[in-house]
């Protein structure tokens, strides 16, 4: 969906004339925020799956195991 959103902004980046330049700016932040924020949704789950590893021996509940 990042990907998609940044697509929509980079046409406005090109955009000529009077336009383009009063748009540039907008479009080149939204574009790396969205980019940004694509990173940081991608390696934040991956980050807390590699350092929160359960304890050894520690057993779930039925509720756990279930889901």
């Amino acid at each position: 969906m990042g990907l998609w959103l940044i697509a929509v902004f980079i046409p406005i980046l090109f955009m000529g004339r009077i336009p383009g330049q009063l748009y540039r700016e907008f479009a080149v932040t939204l574009a790396v925020s969205i980019a940004i924020s694509m990173v940081s949704l991608t390696l934040t789950p991956m980050t807390c799956a590699y350092i929160l590893r359960p304890e050894n021996g520690v057993t779930h509940g039925r509720i756990y195991q279930f889901s």
